[in-house]
């Protein structure tokens, strides 16, 4: 699985995707990150990629060419047809991203190019040129879509074959994602009160433990109190 983001800020994507699982991933093989800035393909010698709206407004708009070039850059550079590959725009006005999503975008596609805008947002003509699928990470404003790609890459990517090391990890994820977990020492004490671990995790079965944690994961109220 390959990854291509769109940013103006390469370092933000690549401090964290050089790391952990994702890091490990890609130095296994199982899927590669690249990084494209805009501004290294744009024709203005101060590397400018952003401009006032037209018809007046606040703050500025990302211009559309050097997206568009980085893009076709990045299909350029990819050993997968344009069939395998999907263009997708981080943006409020999308659909918000969810475990679904990562799951269908690992098993139909080969190649991800995530564009991440800025600013007051990207030129409408980059989504009439390239029709993106738009992508939301949830119901709030960010300063960027950056964020929003890092969500999409590290889900897609644990959905990868090998990626997590332990095929029993996914699984988990599907049943029992937001489960309380604990470990060592059995009992802590704080202020007044003593917090000990459900003593469910410490029977040694399985299948109950199996349950438990699905129960859990949909529980609001997650304290040890009412976890037994």
């Amino acid at each position: 699985m390959k990854f291509s983001v769109i940013t103006i800020f390469p370092d933000l994507i690549t401090s964290y995707t050089d790391e952990s699982i994702v890091g490990r991933a890609q130095e296994d093989g199982q899927i590669s990150v690249e990084v494209y800035d805009p501004r290294n393909y744009t024709d203005d010698k101060h590397d400018s990629i952003d401009g006032p709206p037209y018809g007046g407004g606040p703050g500025m708009v990302m211009e559309a060419k050097p997206i568009l070039r980085a893009v076709e850059a990045a299909q350029e550079n990819s050993q997968f047809t344009i069939q395998n590959s999907q263009v997708f725009l981080m943006s409020a006005r999308g659909q918000q991203f969810d475990r679904e999503m990562a799951q269908d975008i690992k098993n139909d596609l080969k190649h991800a190019i995530i564009i991440c805008g800025r600013y007051e947002g990207i030129d409408q003509r980059v989504v009439n040129a390239l029709d993106p699928e738009l992508v939301s990470a949830g119901p709030y404003v960010l300063s960027g879509g950056e964020l929003p790609a890092l969500v999409m890459v590290d889900a897609v990517s644990r959905n990868v074959d090998g990626v997590l090391g332990n095929e029993a990890s996914l699984e988990s994820d599907r049943e029992a994602a937001g489960a309380p977990v604990y470990t060592r020492p059995k009992e802590i004490e704080h202020g007044d009160e003593t917090y000990d671990v459900p003593s469910v995790l410490l029977s040694g079965h399985h299948e109950k433990i199996r349950q438990w944690r699905i129960r859990n994961a949909k529980s609001k109220n997650q304290n040890s109190k009412n976890s037994q």
